[in-house]
């Protein structure tokens, strides 16, 4: 197989940086709805936020969970990737 330039690893890098942000972005807005309907749920109320701006779910806690799943993944890419470049340097 034959390695990648510098310029295809900063690409993948920074693709990888986007998907972060997104999930945190994810989160950010999740976590606003979890607490609207935590309240709404104490005081009575029947109606529900839900997330307008959600990439696969509407439903705010499901979007927490599935942003907290693509950083674990990003993050674990991100080590892979790290120690790759280390352990090529050194042979």
């Amino acid at each position: 197989m034959k390695p990648l330039k510098k310029d295809e690893w900063v690409a993948i890098i920074v693709l990888i940086l986007v998907f972060q942000i997104l999930a945190l972005w994810c989160i950010d807005v999740s976590i606003p709805a979890i607490v609207i309907n935590a309240v709404k749920d104490v005081m009575g109320d029947n109606q529900y936020a839900f997330l307008t701006n959600g990439f696969v779910q509407q439903n705010p806690t499901t979007m927490y969970h599935i942003a907290l799943f693509w950083l674990v993944i990003s993050s674990f890419c991100e080590a892979l990737i790290v120690l790759h470049l280390i352990l090529r340097k050194e042979t």
